[in-house]
């Protein structure tokens, strides 16, 4: 889902807003997983000072993936900085948890698909089961791994390089493990490249 990269104020079709709790009502969270940070008052001065006195108006915030795949924000009180995983805000504000379960599963394996629909409270040994069900339904080989450091076209083209040039020189060129090279030439890894 791309819905976080979508930093227009305008309300998406069916999206329903929450303040985000323990943020001093300054975050509200939507059901389609977007963040904004709420209108306010900010005070940079002495309060009898009009001219420290500003107003800042509502703003979608930026979301990033991180390295597994899992869309991040950053809320900000006091010059203090914390990054928060979107799903978690997301199911905190719009799912009931009565068995208090610690962890947040994505319903369809899509990570950054942050839609309430697409949440769950699970155990942690649920949200390990999720995975293992979900990796043996979804064959993630090859470029579609999102681990991965290699595509095709690389893997192509250390293949053609195999005979003509030493493991190790073929792993620095393509910033990778000599085994690794090794295991690709050898047809262990990436078996489905010609």
């Amino acid at each position: 889902m791309e819905h976080y990269k979508n930093l227009s104020l305008e309300d998406l079709d069916g999206e329903e807003w929450r303040v985000v709790e323990g943020w001093n009502y300054m975050y509200s969270v939507s059901n389609l997983g977007r963040l904004k940070r709420r209108k306010r008052v900010v005070c940079n001065g002495k309060y009898n000072d009009k001219s420290s006195i500003q107003i800042r108006n509502e703003k979608i915030l930026h979301q990033h993936r991180d390295a597994g795949g899992y869309v991040r924000a950053k809320f900000c009180i006091n010059s203090n900085t914390t990054t928060v995983k979107v799903h978690r805000i997301v199911a905190s504000a719009f799912i009931e948890n009565p068995e208090k379960k610690p962890q947040v599963n994505h319903i369809s394996g899509v990570r950054d698909d942050n839609r309430v629909e697409n949440l769950e409270w699970v155990t942690r040994c649920e949200n390990i089961q999720h995975s293992f069900k979900f990796l043996n339904r979804q064959v993630l080989k090859g470029e579609n791994n999102s681990c991965s450091k290699l595509n095709n076209i690389k893997v192509r083209i250390i293949k053609r390089l195999n005979g003509d040039m030493p493991y190790t020189e073929i792993a620095r060129i393509f910033k990778v493990d000599p085994a690794l090279i090794r295991r690709i030439c050898m047809g262990i890894n990436w078996a489905h490249i010609k």
